[in-house]
């Protein structure tokens, strides 16, 4: 199946994420949390696409000012490493280090807008109500999830492997764009596009609102099921993959 390639920095920023995540666990030290929780906060400017890996959970609000906070064990927030690469910021553990935390890892990032975001490792994301895009790109690999309250996009580029689990409660989008594989999940019946593409292979499952055009690709046992009764629906499968009206 062809994989397309979503945002070139944030590709970038989330294959960098993900090196660093596999050396950390493979060959670094591990740290053990103090137990003591303490936070801190961490100056920011600028962001528009935000990369985490390794372990925590990334929350992120939307207003007029920009600002990060991480809550950790105290003695783990020496080994947490915020960088800027232009617009696109990198929050995640240094490298060789690996994390088995007592108090939970907390992100509070808040953002004037984002239009891309990608996760790795373990790491979850909660995500308020977006502002209105052009467009909003979302990566994801490992046993990752993400829950956003809202999303307003014209175009909706989603791509996640693993065992990733995307929820989209309500929004829209004028295209939206899912391309997802292993045991992933996707459930969007919140979110209306016009028209949505899926490729999905493995054993995903993927829940969207189509209101004028529905083109999927899918093998393995992906499950497709869709809403918004589009006129035009187009299927490619094989396996014991299917596609079914909600």
């Amino acid at each position: 199946m062809r994989r397309k390639q979503f945002g070139l920095l944030l590709v970038c920023l989330l294959g960098a994420a993900a090196v660093a995540n596999v050396r950390a666990w493979s060959a670094g030290e591990s740290i053990k949390g103090s137990g003591t929780a303490k936070t801190v906060s961490r100056p920011v400017s600028g962001v528009r696409q935000v990369a985490v890996h390794g372990v925590g959970t990334l929350v992120v609000e939307v207003g007029a000012t920009e600002g990060l906070t991480i809550e950790a064990d105290d003695n783990l927030l020496p080994y947490i490493e915020v960088k800027r690469n232009g617009s696109a910021w990198e929050i995640g553990p240094t490298r060789d280090v690996s994390f088995e935390p007592r108090t939970p890892i907390t992100y509070r990032l808040r953002v004037k807008a984002l239009n891309a975001l990608a996760l790795s490792g373990a790491t979850r994301a909660e995500i308020n109500p977006l502002p209105a895009a052009g467009e909003f790109v979302l990566s994801m690999s490992g046993a990752t999830s993400a829950e956003f309250d809202g999303v307003d996009a014209d175009t909706l580029k989603v791509s996640a492997s693993g065992a990733s689990r995307i929820e989209i409660k309500t929004g829209r989008a004028t295209r939206q764009t899912v391309d997802l594989s292993g045991a992933s999940r996707y459930r969007a019946f919140g979110l209306t596009s016009e028209i949505t593409v899926v490729q999905g292979s493995g054993t995903s499952v993927v829940e969207v609102k189509a209101t004028r055009e529905l083109n999927v690709e899918a093998s393995g046992v992906t499950q497709v099921r869709y809403k918004g009764n589009p006129p035009v629906v187009k299927s490619d499968t094989s396996g014991v993959s299917s596609v079914k009206a909600a």
